[in-house]
């Protein structure tokens, strides 16, 4: 038995689809065979471990792949080996750390990369041996071996006789040119030819460590430019321009944890310089495997990763150099093929490193919207359920289910919200090839429309707290602005004793349209004693704290409606309107509030404090939603 954590159904093997997504099934019940040999235990994912094909018991089938092209493919190697070691690196930290010193934890690069920033020791050494000029006297002055070569040619292009020719001749007349008598003239002969091998044991390596060097440039290259303009875009922001302040000072602050100005500008400004020499060394390989002896060897020939030292490897002043490089490139790979069960393994850890980095990204989205759970008087409750995060509280319930993947392209089930408790969002990482070339305003916030949302988030991707953040705060204040005006439960006889300011009465029933004054509560106890004192009817215990404690709920709620996002403030300027509308305007000019529309409808709108000339991108600071 299957869990979709999509769905949350449960469904049997024989129900998969041919074609499904890693990290969506998850196992129930009892272990299954998973690829012939490994066994999933219960609780462990479907998880794509590289073979891109599923097999388990009497069914098969392929893992859904995002569509890239070929060269995207080859240069995401290297962005996909970054993504899994720095969600690898935050995620343990945030372990190490625990929930409730999240704070401490930036789910934005770790402090790690910055090394990946400066030239590496293998780039080093290549550009050093590129600039002595040991590789193209390799490629224009190799070394070669001459053949000796027997063939059967006219006797005009003959040069130089083979010792077999005479024997030859005196067998075969059908080559004479004619017969004398003193002898016979040819008209072909076997002559004897030089000819120079290229395809020799160092030249075959020489070949061989291009390519390879010209795989690892191009997927270095990618990781660096990925990196320079995820630094640029970090300092562009932090100097305003696209953002609305406020955004602009949180990516800061969150940016602070990790790195100094001045450590991010170094980063920047290595990136770039790093970059250069990357292009200049990929110019160069891929210049020397035009030269006539990379052509001349064949590219079906294979060299070992231990290479043969022979004398001209060991001894030529140019042909030395390549054992030296070949060394320093294999200690980029991987030192052992890890065979499948090894990698099985490191995806599903993988898997369970990116649920705890969601974990954290959902913490800091609550902490960013002042909703933070850790806090004593906390109204939300974050719980870990597997690899599912869930928020719970009175209004409803949402699990946040982290998935490992890129889902571009993916069809996920649309199926209609109607349960407060069935919501569920998706968070997957971006294609790493993109991550950090989305704007700001390109983030389309989920609508909480649909059972199932989705969501990206990745430590390369920088606005991963505040796209989470919105749509958070999206799904919290659709439940709680659709509370307003709903009528609170009160016993009939107490009700009629009540009269708090900003509430009325309808239908016997309870209305508060704005937060109540800090001594409601002794008012409530007043009008109650005061309601036994006039009719000498006693209320029962249960029913004056059901009735306080409903008032105190609806109380609460209009305290969260009323708190400015933008400076943590709670007001008391509300301004309630006809048909359970309400606007509510800060100190700081921020404005927001439930609207009528002319359809009869209500929207909840918000208004920033201030609204900048120029394309500014306000994120959550500025929103609307049907209610």
């Amino acid at each position: 038995m299957l869990l979709d954590r999509f769905t949350g159904k449960k469904l049997k093997l024989v129900e998969l689809p041919d074609e499904i997504i890693s990290g969506r099934y998850q196992v129930e019940q009892s272990p299954v065979q998973y690829q012939r040999r490994y066994e999933l235990a219960v609780g462990q994912l479907f998880l794509n471990e590289g073979s891109g094909r599923w097999c388990c018991d009497q069914a098969s089938g392929s893992y859904f792949q995002s569509a890239c092209s070929s060269v995207e493919s080859d240069a995401s190697t290297a962005l996909n080996e970054l993504l899994n070691e720095t969600v690898s690196d935050v995620a343990i930290r945030f372990n190490d750390n625990g929930t409730y010193n999240f704070k401490s934890v930036s789910p934005l690069l770790p402090p790690t990369v910055l090394g990946r920033s400066e030239m590496q020791p293998l780039e080093i050494l290549l550009l050093e041996i590129i600039k002595a000029g040991h590789l193209y006297e390799i490629a224009f002055r190799p070394k070669i071996e001459l053949i000796q070569k027997e063939e059967l040619v006219l006797t005009g292009r003959a040069k130089r006789l083979s010792n077999k020719a005479p024997e030859y001749l005196a067998a075969h007349s059908e080559d004479w040119q004619s017969r004398t008598l003193t002898g016979i003239l040819p008209k072909r002969v076997i002559t004897r030819l030089n000819e120079d091998n290229y395809d020799i044991y160092e030249n075959r390596v020489f070949a061989r460590l291009l390519d390879h060097l010209n795989i690892y440039l191009v997927n270095r290259l990618g990781e660096i430019e990925q990196l320079a303009n995820i630094f640029d875009a970090a300092l562009t922001y932090s100097l305003g321009g696209e953002l609305y302040w406020k955004i602009g000072t949180n990516i800061c602050s969150m940016w602070g944890q990790s790195f100094s100005d001045e450590e991010l500008e170094h980063a920047a400004s290595k990136s770039r310089s790093t970059i250069e020499s990357l292009r200049f060394l990929l110019r160069e390989v891929r210049r020397l495997r035009q030269s006539r002896l990379y052509q001349a060897i064949p590219q079906n020939v294979r060299i070992s990763s231990q290479l043969k030292l022979t004398n001209v490897l060991a001894h030529d002043q140019h042909y030395r150099h390549l054992i030296r490089l070949w060394n320093t490139w294999l200690k980029t790979q991987e030192c052992t093929e890890l065979d499948q069960d090894e990698k099985i393994r490191i995806a599903q850890y993988r898997a369970q490193l990116y649920a705890d980095y969601v974990q954290l990204l959902v913490y800091h989205a609550l902490d960013a919207i002042r909703l933070n759970p850790n806090e004593p008087n906390a109204t939300l409750v974050v719980e870990r359920e597997g690899f599912d995060t869930t928020i719970k509280n009175k209004l409803g319930k949402i699990t946040i289910t982290p998935i490992f993947t890129d889902l571009n392209g993916v069809n996920l089930p649309i199926e209609t919200h109607i349960n407060t408790d069935g919501q569920r969002l998706i968070v997957s990482p971006l294609n790493p090839l993109q991550a950090g070339k989305i704007k700001p305003s390109e983030f389309m916030c989920p609508t909480f429309q649909y059972s199932v949302e989705t969501i990206t988030a990745s430590p390369l991707e920088l606005f991963s707290i505040e796209n989470l953040a919105m749509a958070l705060q999206r799904w919290y204040l659709k439940r709680l602005a659709s509370r307003y005006g709903q009528k609170v439960e009160v016993g009939k006889s107490i009700v009629c004793s009540l009269n708090f300011h900003d509430s009325k009465v309808e239908n016997g029933s309870l209305k508060l349209l704005a937060p109540l004054q800090s001594t409601w509560t002794n008012e409530f106890d007043q009008a109650v004693h005061q309601l036994t004192q006039n009719t000498g009817i006693r209320l029962a215990h249960d029913e004056v704290m059901l009735a306080k404690n409903n008032i105190t709920s609806a109380h609460e709620d209009l305290l969260r409606l009323s708190q400015c996002q933008e400076c943590g403030e709670l007001n008391v300027n509300f301004a309630p309107r006809e048909h359970d509308c309400v606007e509510v305007r800060c100190d700081c000019n921020a404005t927001w509030g439930i609207y009528r529309q002319k359809d009869g409808s209500r929207t909840f709108k918000r208004i920033p404090s201030s609204i900048p000339s120029g394309n500014v991108h306000f994120g959550r600071y500025k929103d609307e939603f049907t209610i």
